[in-house]
């Protein structure tokens, strides 16, 4: 149905220029909001960018200064109060504090993006399985995809590439432990249970 890109969500009054690439998050001393590993998403997702971007560019994010917590939009909504800089997150984490008036903005990574897919469907032994299947079909339709994509999703339709799946079903046990274990090493700070 869609897929919401993991973004580069910023202060506009902290961060100059805006970023572009994820190397324009370190080595500038910002205090970066960093959610802990508290999901399997989020357990995927520092799989991912330990494989894409290297241990060293979380290191360089955990020596310029960090601001962690298990709710990302806890940390979102701290980078437009000004507690932190910079982070990863969902452009629609930061969609409505923009709206409102926030100095909060997102930039989407010029290489290596990944995202988190949206599915959905239609059980034919629902109860009006026809009606299901005529509202996916507008859902995928363009109308459709420009409701779901108003705050940085992206659309399915006619995009070219499409963002990299973060793929929550590959992560193991044994990958949760030992990502738990870098994650806590990197940063100095045991994730709450």
């Amino acid at each position: 149905m869609t897929a919401d890109p993991v973004v580069i969500i910023y202060n506009t009054d902290a961060v100059q220029p805006a970023p572009t690439k994820y190397e324009d998050m370190i080595g500038k001393g910002y205090i970066t909001a960093v959610g802990s590993p508290a999901s399997v998403f989020r357990t995927a997702y520092y799989l991912r960018t330990r494989d894409f971007l290297g241990d060293e560019f979380w290191e360089s994010i955990a020596a310029d200064g960090i601001v962690t917590g298990p709710s990302v939009n806890a940390l979102v909504q701290g980078i437009a109060a000004g507690e932190s800089d910079i982070a990863l997150a969902f452009g629609w984490q930061a969609a409505g504090l923009k709206r409102d008036g926030a100095p909060i903005d997102w930039a989407t990574p010029d290489s290596k993006v990944w995202a988190l897919t949206q599915w959905a469907m239609a059980l034919e032994g629902g109860p009006n399985p026809n009606a299901g299947k005529l509202l996916l079909d507008y859902m995928m339709g363009p109308d459709g995809q420009a409701i779901l994509n108003t705050d940085g999703g992206v659309s399915v339709l006619g995009t070219g590439e499409l963002p990299i799946n973060v793929n929550e079903e590959s992560v193991t046990a044994q990958d949760a432990i030992n990502l738990t274990r870098w994650w806590e090493k990197t940063f100095q700070q045991a994730i709450p249970q």
